[in-house]
């Protein structure tokens, strides 16, 4: 007879676990290969457990496109900031 996986207890996954997970399942086969079958088994979790914090599918794709975005901007704006800090150090000296 074939051994039951063992999950993790109810309530026990929050919704930064579930979008790093997601990330991480996207990374691997695309957001648009992203199920939440493979995510619930990526996080060790039912797939109920996913779905008791976005309804459907295309929420959780869609934030991880959103997150994905403001993190490009940010970063871009960061490295932008850094630039010009460096230019006005060195004119400085």
């Amino acid at each position: 007879m074939a051994q039951q996986r063992r999950r993790r207890e109810r309530g026990s996954i929050s919704v930064d676990e579930i979008l790093n997970g997601a990330f991480a399942v996207a990374a691997d086969v695309s957001i648009d290969n992203l199920s939440m079958p493979l995510l619930a088994r990526n996080l060790d979790v039912g797939v109920t457990s996913i779905y008791w914090y976005f309804r459907k599918k295309d929420e959780l794709q869609a934030l991880v496109v959103q997150m994905s975005v403001f993190t490009f901007v940010a970063c871009t704006a960061l490295t932008r900031i850094i630039r010009l800090a460096n230019c006005t150090d060195r004119s400085l000296t």
